[in-house]
């Protein structure tokens, strides 16, 4: 089973406005693979993350966090210090679930995005950090950024946060907290690839890792697949594998692959 296929994706109204990107997909079946292994215990679960960044091709960096018996894995495509977008899933769950939506999703697809981006030369450093103990609150993240110093801070030219998709159609954070320009890039992508994308507002659900950012002033964009039908799913036994319909996980790991790319091009 091959790990990844080359396409070239054209973005645009037309072919004499088009911009052509470089994406390597996972294949279906690999990615359908992933995102069936997740584990019982967070602590394999953070295994398994490592071991899936090492086959896309990333020995990851371990990140101590304060307060937790976890850490955050960083994985890096090289590019300009001063120009980095960070891409961030947390992979813990709470007990009583099998947190397979929430958020092994995000968890497992980070490595195929990072598969998808590399081997192309990039305008931006983009890191790939899979987040520790959010359910606890948002303790890899907030971490992450407490280290940051007020300069590099400024390096941060977007976080895209992948938290709960795959329950259905992917949906982005309605409201004030995605970037007007991160969220007008979106629909330019999801125009071009045909994949229609949502907005819920989820100020009233709960936290995600992207806030501890937004608070810092660095732009951020969320993606979910969260509404009134599949909110019920989460922190239960229903969030399990019978939760994840994978056809509308693997548009959401096209969309948001093809938007990263598009973001590394347009910001």
């Amino acid at each position: 089973m091959k790990l990844a296929t080359l396409l070239i994706v054209s973005l645009g109204v037309s072919p004499c406005h088009a911009e052509t990107l470089l994406v390597r997909y996972v294949d279906q079946e690999v990615l359908q693979k992933w995102v069936a292994l997740a584990k019982a215990k967070n602590a394999d679960r953070m295994e398994q993350v490592r071991q899936l960044f090492q086959t896309a091709g990333c020995e990851p960096q371990a990140q101590k966090v304060s307060g937790s018996k976890l850490t955050n894995l960083i994985c890096e495509l090289p590019g300009p210090e001063d120009s980095i977008i960070l891409v961030g899933a947390h992979f813990d769950k709470v007990d009583k679930s099998d947190g397979v939506i929430d958020n092994w999703s995000g968890a497992a697809m980070l490595p195929a995005l990072y598969q998808a981006l590399k081997g192309e030369t990039r305008r931006h450093k983009i890191l790939f950090v899979a987040f520790a103990d959010e359910e606890k609150g948002l303790y890899g993240s907030k971490h992450y950024v407490a280290k940051l110093k007020k300069e590099a801070r400024k390096a941060y030219t977007a976080m895209v946060n992948i938290d709960s998709v795959g329950a259905g159609p992917v949906s982005i954070w309605a409201g004030g907290r995605n970037d007007p320009e991160l969220t007008k890039l979106v629909s330019h992508v999801a125009n071009s690839l045909q994949i229609d994308v949502g907005q819920v507002n989820l100020d009233q659900v709960g936290l995600g890792d992207s806030f501890p950012f937004h608070d810092e002033k660095i732009r951020t964009i969320d993606f979910h697949s969260i509404t009134n039908a599949t909110w019920p799913l989460l922190h239960t036994p229903k969030d399990n594998a019978q939760a994840l319909v994978f056809e509308e996980y693997w548009k959401s790991y096209r969309l948001i692959a093809t938007y990263l790319a598009y973001l590394d091009l347009k910001l």
